[in-house]
């Protein structure tokens, strides 16, 4: 992060040294000129580094991270950026390293409940339900008033023939949210909403 106070100013910092050194005579010259030669080549070497974290936005956080550990949200922000990347790695279909970037973002951020509900998806999608209930779980623990996976673990037990176990669920979502559209169509669904109250 010092790049925000060094690289600007550094050109004038550098104006200001060498005028010093011109000021305080000859002396001094060569020994500033081989400093400031050393904290140039310094300093490109640095700027050439960032620069690759610029390009890749998970090093640019962890490195960031690396470098300012106390930061309220830096690990959020890393977190937001591997869910991301997990969902796009997902997409490709390259589900390992979903999975593990998934389970990076849970380390980073264990009490956000989005890389459980995706992670948990993801898992369901692959067909390990029992993974994947209790990622669902785990959410469901870290925010009681989420309906999303609430809703998640209802329709994963319906797809798995469970209604017995989706209809409560599906309940809890409409005492969340009384008018939720997707969870009504999902009711009606599995059983008949007309006997329901």
């Amino acid at each position: 992060m010092a790049e925000r106070y060094l690289y600007l100013a550094s050109v004038g910092f550098a104006i200001a040294v060498a005028s010093s050194i011109r000021w305080a005579g000859r002396n001094w010259t060569r020994v500033a000129a081989a400093g400031i030669a050393v904290w140039m080549i310094w300093g490109i070497w640095r700027l050439v580094s960032r620069l690759n974290d610029w390009c890749n936005p998970i090093l640019l956080y962890r490195h960031s991270l690396e470098a300012m550990p106390n930061s309220p949200t830096l690990p959020l922000d890393l977190t937001s950026v591997l869910v991301d990347s997990a969902v796009a790695a997902e997409h490709s279909r390259d589900n390992e390293k979903a999975e593990s970037q998934f389970q990076q973002a849970i380390l980073l951020a264990p009490k956000e409940i989005g890389p459980y509900n995706d992670l948990a998806i993801m898992l369901f999608r692959e067909g390990r339900q029992a993974e994947a209930i209790s990622y669902f779980h785990k959410a469901v623990e870290l925010k009681p008033l989420d309906p999303n996976p609430y809703f998640n673990l209802a329709y994963l037990y319906q797809q798995s023939g469970r209604d017995d176990l989706a209809l409560p669920l599906y309940r809890k979502v409409l005492q969340i949210e009384p008018n939720d559209s997707a969870t009504l169509e999902q009711m009606r669904g599995s059983v008949d909403c007309s006997r329901e109250t």
